[in-house]
């Protein structure tokens, strides 16, 4: 049901800084910015390799500023895709695992996965370039 672990969301204060460390130390490059309602944050996508880092600045009250203020910059959510976000959400569903769907994702509870927070998109049809990385 799920195809591969893909991406991670990191609270940061300053995505131009978080931007600069992260291509400077782990070869990332920018693929786009974008608006999370869900998270109220800004996102920076970046390309790491195989995979994808969204740095995410918080843009007023919710999730990302509730991170900053409680535990600082860092990792707020792992990132999952699926081929089918409706089926997906009805297997959810099924298994009693609450989620809100928001920005054509879906948002995982914490608390029904052991305390992993996960985001789940849909398996694009023609993947981001890839870089290197350093």
């Amino acid at each position: 049901m799920l195809k591969r672990v893909d991406r991670i969301l990191v609270a940061v204060n300053d995505l131009d800084q978080a931007e600069k460390n992260y291509q400077e130390i782990l070869g990332a490059a920018r693929i786009k910015d974008f608006k999370s309602d869900y998270l109220n944050a800004n996102i920076r996508l970046m390309a790491l390799g195989s995979s994808e880092v969204e740095l995410c600045a918080s843009s007023g009250e919710g999730p990302v500023k509730d991170h900053l203020e409680n535990f600082g910059e860092g990792l707020i959510r792992g990132g999952v895709t699926t081929d089918d976000l409706s089926v997906f959400r009805q297997y959810l569903k099924d298994h009693k695992v609450g989620c809100i769907e928001a920005d054509g994702r879906l948002y995982l509870e914490a608390s029904d996965l052991y305390s992993l927070p996960l985001v789940v998109s849909s398996e694009p049809s023609s993947p981001n370039e890839r870089v290197p990385g350093p």
